[in-house]
């Protein structure tokens, strides 16, 4: 778990991916707290994602959405940040379906309607 710390992003992007599909629940916490950091890269917030979904962490419809959203404990994080993280889910064809597609494709709808004046 001490990769969940390295410097390099592509790497504990890799640590966070392992963590979930080992099913390691000892580091659910320290994933979690990775998602809500300011200072992860998308491919960092959606291995998170995955693997917080992949952990069964309780509330995690309430995670995502306050993800997509920007609320709660995600407010510090760009929104650019978090919608290239659902783009990353969206396009990974491996890990992404863990998550409903669905789901995450029509909360960026909401947002984007809330957020946006083209709709």
């Amino acid at each position: 778990m001490n990769k969940l710390t390295e410097d390099n992003l592509e790497v504990r992007a890799e640590a966070i991916r392992a963590l979930g599909l080992i099913r390691e629940g000892k580091a659910m916490p320290a994933i979690l707290a990775t998602l809500q950091s300011p200072a992860q890269s998308p491919a960092v917030y959606a291995q998170a994602l995955i693997a917080l979904k992949r952990l069964a962490i309780p509330g995690f419809a309430t995670i995502q959405h306050d993800f997509v959203f920007g609320t709660r404990h995600f407010e510090a994080i760009a929104a650019e940040n978090r919608l290239d993280a659902v783009r990353f889910v969206l396009a990974d064809k491996d890990d992404g379906i863990v998550l409903n597609q669905d789901d995450l494709t029509d909360l960026v709808i909401n947002w984007a309607k809330r957020h946006c004046r083209i709709f």
